[in-house]
Parts: structure tokens; C-alpha cells; sequence
């Protein structure tokens, strides 16, 4: 980049030149601050004429007239003296007007709008404007909203009537399409305007104005005929991202030991910088801004400090990949912390199945990173909210923190070879592999892991790195079909779900065995998990209320009374109280009244319950506590019978 600036000095150097340089690169790629680090100081430090040099930076970015830009140009130049500055001074007569040079017009005409008056008096525009000490940079061309033939013809002006150095920074790739956006709609009725009544058919109308569109609103050519009678250098702008990198680190933090942190990590940045292929100079600082606040947010907290290195590359690489618009924000927005990035796409496929796009873009960055980092980055929320809603969320960072922490522990031999048997090196595959066979001879791996371990297992069978695999495939399945006592692993949610994932032997039998006989005891273990948690319902439960909430907050809509000991249902209703067994009917009736489905199973049970209830509950003479008895009867009759 230093031939690039020596080129612009050079142009600098030039006394009253008749051309503008261009600086041409694409969006991201550093130009413009390359333009305010390096090369304004660089022009600040001349002097022409032992004087300095005066720059003049405007973005063109969404301005929409020519008055807007001279406004713009004015308020740079003027905006901190012009109320104050000794040279503006009232002149007595106003016979200088007709030596007003072409920027002192455009200047003199806005003053107005910023309640500058100069009256019908002249001014000493030599001492006001010193317009041959001064540079003009006009940014982000392609982003205007100005016709790009009156703009140019605008910045002709200065560079033709006034010979000022001027440099205009731009992507040249963006301007063709910016073009024909530009007063879109105006330029739609006016080609709809040509058709008329003529034609009748509306995609062939829609084919005609298309059409005209471009024959009569292709500019591009008038551009480049002003271009090239406006730019005498087009500089296509290569950066060297590494230079730029440590620059932008050198100067990105406030503080000197988040400056000094950051420097430290050069390396791993440049690198984080190289695998996300954006070369994004404007992400980069802003990922750095916000990791500086993470960075505050974390150092007094020694469990948090450890991980700032990982939340250094989570914060960089989120901010690549959404900034970029690879990952949508509501794709992330649906994955909870965890503990490694690699399983962001198992997650979220669980939470949004139907999303293959969303899938398939996560997979595509886990595959991105995943030589160097994924292995050993968690996924935290609290960074996750920042990139995507500015804010740091200290509840997020305290449940992060706690998930992490919780799960910092040593990886089994298995879990290394499920988690991506690739990144180890031939002995720890080798021990890895050996300690996974010892451990599933001695059923010591969860029932809930056994598809993928067979998954697994048989291709290290078909690359011949494993013998006798029919012996591990019939051990997978002795260790499926033990009593739960001798199951090892708790209940998974989902698990239909995460077994569809591991499906690469989609017409494998015993694969398919395996997965029924997986289902089949999570669904055991569910179910001797539910009637633990009703029975203690029914005996430690202080009010019918709070046991209904219970019942609704733990089961919802799912069948209950299968689980339920109906004798130790009847005892504990023999000792309610009235109005607790009123309540009682009334959760029979809002439970079963829209007959879903999966709650047809209970009917068998209510049946039962109802003839323990005749025999159990009804005394000899007739007391209250009776007549409600014989309405819950009554009500499970409904339930039924509407059922039939």
C-alpha cells in the first residue's frame, strides 16, 4: 500500500492539475480507512507553499442533491470557525464578486442555511477559502442518490474551473446496479407511459417496460465518458490486509490493557480474519469494538477471564458471519449456549427442522473454522445478543458462565471420537478407540449414544480400522435389551429427532434395530420417571391447587392416569376436603373436555378409577362429600361416552 500512497502524494505535488485520481476497491476492503490513517496525515504533513494543506472528506453516502453535498462540503470546512473566524469580515463594496472562484460560489450560495448572511457585501475569498491549499475526498460514490452524471459533472467543477486536487473513492463494481436504482420508481412510469393501451397482456408489458428501462435509462455510458474526462488515475486498491489488521488493532482499543491483549492475539485474529474469506475491514472493527466491551465485562472474573481467548474468536466469527449476511440473526436467535460450536447445526435442526437453508448455512461455517478452532469454542448467548442487538445482557453472561463452567470437564474416550475422531493424532486415536470398545463391553456408554456409536464404528469397519464388527454390533444390542437398573443414561428429549440426524445408513437393519430399541427405553425411562413424579404429587402435595398446576406444568396435555397408582389415588381422595374434591372434577372436566388424542389412552384408567370410586368412597348414608363422589362419577361417564 505504500506505492499507493507515494502515487497520491505524487498527484498532491502537482501544481493546479486538470484531473481527479480514483480509488477503486470493493465494499469492506479498507479503503476509507486507509484514506484517514495513512494517507490524510500523510497529505496533513505537506506544505505547499509553507503552508498546510487543507483536506476536505465527504461521504456521498445517501445524499440525494447536489445543495446536500455543498452543504456537507461547507459544514466540513466551516462547521468549528466560521461564526468566529476573523477572516470572514464585511467588505464595503462587492466589485471582487466576478473573481469568486467556482467552490467559493457553491459556498458562498449555502452559507445561508447555516444562518451565515453575508448581505450584498464581498469577502476576501484569497484569506476565506485558500483553495490552492486545499484537498477534496469525496467517499462512497457507488452510494449516492444523486444521478452519477450530475455528481461527476458537480466534482468537475472544482478539479476544471478551480484545478483543486481531488480524489474520489469509490467500488466500481456496485455503480452499474446503483445506477438503475437510483429514482426507480419515476423511471418506471415514465418507460409504463410509452405503452400506453398498445399492449394487453401484463407479462408482456412487464417484458416491454423492462426493457425501456434499460435503453433509456442506461447511463453507464455518459459515466464513463465524464470519467474519463474528469479521472486522469484510476488506483484499484489491493490491500494488504495483514498491515491493516495490525493497524486497525493497534489503534482499535481506548484502554492500554485491552491494547495490549488485542496485540497479543495478532496472530489469531489475522488468522480468524483470513478463514472467513469477507476480508471486511469495517466487520472487523466493529468486532473489535464489541469484543473491548466483552473484554471489560470479563477481566475481574477469574472463570471468565480464562475464556476471553474463545470469546475473542466467538466474537469475530458471529461477526463475520452475520455481518456478511451468511447467517441470519434468527437462525442463531433459536440455539441455546453450548459448549461447542460443532453442534449448532444438530441443535438447531432439532429446534427448526424444516430449515434445511439455515442447516446447511451452519454447516457451511462449522466447516469454515473448524480446523483451527470449532473444536474448543463454546457458543454463548451473551456474545450472540451483543453482535446482534448491541446490548450486553449480564443475566446471559451469568448463565453462560454457568453452563460453561459446568461443563469444563474431561472428554470420555467416545465423546473424542463422536466429537470428530479426525483432529487426533494416530496414538490418541488408537487409545480413543480402544477405551470406546472396552467401555461398550462393560455397558459404560449411554443408552442414548449407541446409533451414533454404530454409526461411527462401522465406517472405521469399511476403512478397515476396526475388526470383527459383527461382535460390536451384537454387544450394542445385548447392552440396549438389560432391565433400566442396568441402563446407563437419563431421559432425552427429542431423541427421535437427533436419531434421524446420524442417518447415513438409512437402509442399515440393525442400525434401524438399534434406533427402536433406543426409542423403546427412553420411552421406559419417561415413563417410570413420570409415575416417581405423580406419585410424589399425590403424596406431598399440599393443596388439590397446587397439584393441578403441577400436573399442568410437568405433563400438559400428555396421558397421566397409565402412570398412576389409582389405590393410592383413592386414598388420598378419601382424605380431601369438599371443596378439593370439587376442584378435583373440575380438572377432570377442563383436562379431557377437547378429547385430544393422546389422551384417550387415560380412558381405560378413568373407567377403573370410576368403579374404585362406587366401591371405595360412597358410604351407607348420604353425606355431601357422596353427592360430589357421584358427580366426578357422572363426569367420567361424559368423558367416555363422548369418547365412544
Amino acid at each position: 500500500m505504500e506505492e499507493v500512497t507515494q502515487a497520491i502524494l505524487k498527484y498532491i505535488d502537482q501544481d493546479k492539475p486538470d484531473y481527479a485520481i480514483m480509488i477503486n476497491g470493493p465494499w469492506g476492503s479498507g479503503k476509507t480507512y486507509f484514506w484517514r490513517n495513512i494517507v490524510r496525515p500523510a497529505i496533513a504533513e505537506k506544505k505547499n507553499e509553507n503552508k498546510s494543506l487543507k483536506v476536505i472528506y465527504t461521504s456521498l453516502y445517501g445524499l440525494k442533491s447536489v445543495d446536500e453535498l455543498g452543504k456537507k462540503i461547507f459544514y466540513e470546512f466551516y462547521a468549528n470557525s466560521i461564526k468566529s473566524n476573523s477572516n470572514i469580515k464585511k467588505i464595503t463594496d462587492n466589485k471582487f464578486v466576478g473573481a469568486i472562484p467556482e467552490m467559493g460560489k457553491i459556498l458562498l450560495n449555502i452559507g445561508s442555511g447555516f444562518g451565515v448572511s453575508f448581505g450584498n457585501k464581498s469577502v476576501e475569498y484569497e484569506n476565506l477559502f485558500d483553495l490552492e491549499n486545499c484537498v477534496l475526498c469525496f467517499d462512497d460514490l457507488e452510494r449516492t442518490d444523486i444521478e452519477l452524471t450530475e455528481i461527476l459533472g458537480y466534482i468537475n467543477n472544482f478539479v476544471e474551473h478551480d484545478n483543486i486536487h481531488t480524489i474520489i473513492i469509490c467500488n466500481e463494481d456496485e455503480i452499474e446496479g446503483k445506477n438503475h436504482s437510483i429514482n426507480y420508481e419515476q423511471k418506471v412510469q415514465a418507460a409504463a407511459s410509452l405503452v400506453g393501451n398498445s399492449i394487453n397482456n401484463i407479462e408482456e408489458k412487464v417484458d416491454f417496460i423492462n426493457n425501456n428501462l434499460t435503453s433509456l435509462f442506461d447511463t453507464m455510458n455518459d459515466y464513463k465518458r465524464i470519467k474519463e474526462k474528469l479521472v486522469g488515475r484510476t488506483i484499484t486498491f489491493v490491500p494488504n490486509y495483514e498491515e491493516i489488521i495490525r493497524n486497525v488493532v493497534t489503534n482499535s482499543a481506548s484502554s492500554s490493557d485491552i491494547n495490549q491483549y488485542l496485540n497479543d492475539k495478532i496472530e489469531l485474529i489475522i488468522r480468524v480474519f483470513n478463514q472467513s474469506k469477507t476480508n471486511n475491514v469495517r466487520i472487523l472493527k466493529q468486532a473489535l469494538v464489541d469484543f473491548s466491551s466483552i473484554y471489560e465485562e470479563t477481566k475481574v472474573d477469574s472463570e471468565l477471564k480464562c475464556l476471553q481467548e474463545k470469546m475473542l474468536v466467538l466474537t469475530l466469527i458471529l461477526s463475520f458471519e452475520i455481518k456478511s449476511g451468511n447467517i441470519d440473526k434468527s437462525t442463531l436467535k433459536k440455539i441455546e449456549t453450548t459448549k461447542n460450536l460443532s453442534s449448532l447445526s444438530l441443535q438447531f435442526y432439532i429446534k427448526d427442522k424444516g430449515n434445511d437453508t439455515a442447516k446447511n448455512r451452519l454447516l457451511e461455517m462449522i466447516q469454515k473454522y473448524k480446523l483451527t478452532y470449532l473444536k474448543n469454542i463454546p457458543f454463548l448467548k451473551f456474545i450472540e445478543r451483543l453482535i446482534c442487538d448491541g446490548i450486553i445482557d449480564g443475566n446471559l453472561l451469568l448463565h453462560d458462565k454457568q453452563v460453561i463452567c459446568k461443563s469444563e470437564r474431561e472428554l470420555e474416550s467416545f465423546e473424542h471420537l463422536l466429537n470428530g475422531y479426525w483432529d487426533l493424532t494416530d496414538n490418541e486415536f488408537q487409545k480413543n478407540l480402544s477405551d470406546t470398545l472396552y467401555k461398550l463391553s462393560n455397558n459404560e456408554i449411554p443408552f442414548y449414544l449407541y446409533h451414533k456409536i454404530y454409526t461411527i464404528l462401522r465406517n472405521l469397519s469399511e476403512n478397515q480400522l476396526i475388526e470383527n464388527f459383527e461382535e460390536v454390533v451384537n454387544q450394542i444390542k445385548k447392552n440396549l435389551q438389560k432391565d433400566l437398573d442396568n441402563i446407563k443414561g437419563s431421559y432425552q428429549d427429542d431423541i427421535s429427532m437427533k436419531l434421524d440426524i446420524f442417518n447415513n445408513y438409512p437402509n442399515d437393519s440393525d442400525l434401524n434395530e438399534i434406533k427402536e430399541l433406543i426409542l423403546e427405553i427412553n420411552n421406559d425411562i419417561r415413563n417410570e420417571e413420570d409415575i416417581e413424579v405423580l406419585e410424589n404429587l399425590i403424596k406431598n402435595t399440599i393443596s388439590l391447587e397446587e397439584f393441578i398446576q403441577e400436573v399442568d406444568k410437568k405433563f400438559g396435555l400428555k396421558p397421566i392416569f397409565d402412570k398412576i397408582d389409582l389405590q393410592l389415588l383413592i386414598k388420598t381422595l378419601n382424605k380431601m376436603e369438599n371443596s378439593d374434591l370439587v376442584s378435583f372434577n373440575t380438572l377432570l372436566k377442563n383436562r379431557y373436555a377437547s378429547q385430544h388424542d393422546e389422551l384417550k389412552t387415560d380412558y381405560p384408567y378413568l373407567k377403573e378409577l370410576k368403579n374404585l370410586i362406587k366401591k371405595n368412597c360412597l358410604s351407607e348414608s348420604l353425606k355431601l362429600s357422596d353427592v360430589i363422589f357421584k358427580q366426578i362419577i357422572s363426569n367420567i361417564d361424559n368423558i367416555v361416552t363422548k369418547q365412544s
